[in-house]
């Protein structure tokens, strides 16, 4: 390597360290915003559902007799009143935006072991995970595609999602989690299992409460069942973005640091490199003299 290549190395470098430190800056921006609002809304979605389980439980012998009007079989959700047409939806959840550390691979890791052991319909959002698909697969495997939609975005930009997916009598949704900006992890989550726990909770720790309703209690049961399920998949989405966003911070973080180590190491090795060449003019400078006499 000869001392032009060094310098050209060394402006390459510098510019990679100021493109992961901007990515890095606006990350922590976004994330500032954000993360307050997500962890809110998942303690304020944990506690509605817990509502709607004593809606259920207090009128569970009136669900019951809504299902058998309805011809529901058993083996469908205990408290719903929704007539589901199709089995099983796996729900991989990555990202429409590249450097954003290794999350959306580790999800996508547990998305594929899970899928060659079960068959479900595979629903994939973000283009990551569409591209991943792609190139494992190649065109021959079958899936629904949306586009992330931004975080925070409200519960209408995923209607037609929401559409799709509450046909299914089980869903299973794999993202990353955010814990912190250290850590993110892979989670694997069963919206509607969630919803059936928290009622069966409520079986053995909770009283009856009544409610009046309002035109009357299928419409309210089938409009929040649809609504408290978008919620916690829209919950769900946000969870997965501001993983996406700890998960960018961290792998710039590790990209700057990586930069400016190659930096000092490349400054080195100029250094060297000068004083090599130094040397040998000296040395060329020192024959010449002796030559010369």
């Amino acid at each position: 390597m000869n001392n032009k290549e060094i310098i050209n190395d060394i402006t390459v470098t510098q510019t990679i360290k100021e493109i992961a430190e901007t990515y890095e800056e606006v990350s922590v921006m976004k994330i500032q915003k954000i993360r307050n609002s997500v962890l809110t809304t998942r303690d304020f979605m944990l506690r509605l559902s817990e509502i709607f389980a004593e809606v259920r439980y207090s009128y569970k012998e009136e669900i019951k007799a809504l299902r058998k009007i309805k011809k529901l079989k058993n083996k469908q959700n205990t408290y719903s009143t929704l007539k589901k047409t199709k089995e099983l939806a796996q729900v991989l959840v990555t990202t429409n935006e590249h450097l954003v550390g290794d999350i959306p691979y580790k999800v996508f890791s547990s998305f594929i072991e899970d899928i060659t052991k079960q068959k479900g319909d595979l629903i994939i959002i973000g283009s990551v995970g569409k591209g991943l698909i792609e190139t494992i697969f190649g065109q021959n495997k079958k899936f629904y595609y949306f586009d992330l939609p931004p975080i925070g975005s409200g519960i209408k930009v995923i209607e037609k999602l929401i559409r799709v997916l509450i046909q299914y009598k089980n869903i299973t949704v794999y993202h990353g989690k955010f814990l912190n900006l250290v850590n993110q992890i892979q989670v694997k989550s069963n919206i509607l299992e969630d919803i059936e726990k928290t009622a069966k909770l409520n079986n053995t720790n909770n009283k009856e409460k009544k409610y009046l309703f309002e035109p009357s209690l299928e419409k309210i049961l089938n409009f929040f069942e649809i609504q408290i399920f978008a919620s916690l998949f829209r919950q769900s989405l946000d969870e997965a973005s501001l993983a996406n966003l700890g998960s960018r911070i961290k792998s710039m973080e590790q990209a700057t640091e990586s930069a400016t180590e190659r930096i000092k190491t490349l400054k080195m090795l100029r250094i060297r490199f000068n004083k090599h060449l130094e040397n040998k003019k000296q040395i060329q400078r020192l024959a010449g003299m002796t030559l010369w006499n």
